[in-house]
């Protein structure tokens, strides 16, 4: 990339950040008018997604490293049988099914690598989203409960559903804008 573009694109995450961080900041004070312990909610989600992104950084980054020599070998193995100069040193040596038992091997190696890594990533993912849910759901319970308690209206109760949302829709937002950098 350009070095304009690049800074380009650095100013616009740096904006979307700025953006997102006053977004929140905004969120947090309305959270405290209903209790001040909801203003824990962005504070707990933002880890947990900024978490699941680096964990999406380092394990597929741990995989392509694996995993790129296996990726060369198969590209290299299927550039050499598909090319007509080779064609006929690999007929008349008859190494078609060697090169291609190799090939199928090799990809298979390459994929399994990078199946385990999407795994993981997976069993990542749902551990966070359980979390963020729950977070979402005890935040709105516990408006609820004090809503019935008498020590905050329907209206409070409403407007913790609607901002916890938006909580977790915000980080999210953030650290996708990072990843795209």
């Amino acid at each position: 990339r350009s070095r304009p573009q690049v800074l380009g694109n650095a100013f616009i995450t740096l904006t979307n950040l700025v953006v997102t961080t006053l977004e929140l900041l905004v969120i947090i004070v309305i959270l405290v008018t209903v209790h001040p312990l909801l203003a824990l909610l962005p504070l707990v989600a933002a880890p947990l997604i900024y978490g699941r992104s680096r964990a999406h950084h380092t394990t597929m980054g741990r995989a392509w490293s694996i995993g790129a020599p296996m990726s060369r070998q198969a590209s290299h193995l299927f550039d050499l049988m598909t090319s007509a100069e080779a064609a006929k040193e690999i007929r008349v040596a008859q190494l078609a099914p060697e090169l291609l038992r190799r090939h199928k091997q090799v990809s298979a190696d390459y994929e399994r690598v990078m199946a385990g890594a999407r795994r993981r990533l997976e069993l990542i993912a749902s551990l966070g989203w359980l979390t963020s849910g729950l977070l979402y759901g005890g935040s709105v319970l516990f408006a609820v409960h004090q809503a019935v308690n008498g020590r905050a209206s329907i209206g409070d109760v409403l407007l913790t559903f609607a901002l916890a949302g938006l909580v977790t829709a915000t980080a999210t937002a953030a650290m996708e804008s990072l990843d795209r950098y």
